[in-house]
């Protein structure tokens, strides 16, 4: 079953995607990508700001509440209250900023690498996504399909 992957066009879209790269850590990217919905069920809301506000341990209990959205939800709440308050200091609370200025490949990855959560192979991931899923503009000084050749799943899913 190929993930249903966020609308970027959205209000939400740009950081459901971001979560969703973030929480895709050892679950299936199908349970990663509804992350952001969960939260925003909960908190009724879906705001990098008001993230970047929250306590990380607020945010984990909120993320193992009742049926856990993550079953670390103690990293997760680090991971995304660090990654919003990078946005929110960095990019005025938008996670569009990361690649709306179609950026080369290798600085999205520097950008994507800099939020908390997310290593070289989930930015990888995420800069083929962007490229080729959602037809964001990157320049390619480097291979936008690299994540191809190590990850036998996106292959999968996403292959030629």
């Amino acid at each position: 079953m190929r993930p249903q992957l966020p609308d970027l066009r959205s209000p939400d879209g740009p950081l459901e995607f971001v979560i969703g790269v973030i929480a895709n850590q050892a679950i299936r990217a199908e349970s990663a990508w509804r992350v952001a919905a969960g939260l925003r069920d909960r908190l009724g809301h879906l705001d990098a700001h008001q993230f970047a506000a929250m306590h990380e341990s607020a945010l984990a209990g909120v993320i193992a509440q009742g049926t856990a959205l993550h079953p670390f939800a103690a990293s997760m709440g680090r991971y995304i209250t660090g990654a919003c308050r990078l946005l929110c200091d960095d990019y005025d609370g938008s996670a569009a900023a990361l690649w709306d200025d179609a950026p080369a490949a290798s600085a999205l990855i520097d950008r994507l690498t800099a939020l908390p959560g997310i290593g070289r192979h989930k930015a990888e991931v995420a800069l083929f996504l962007l490229a080729r899923e959602y037809g964001v503009a990157v320049g390619e000084d480097r291979p936008v399909d690299a994540a191809l050749s190590h990850c036998a799943r996106l292959a999968d899913f996403f292959g030629p």
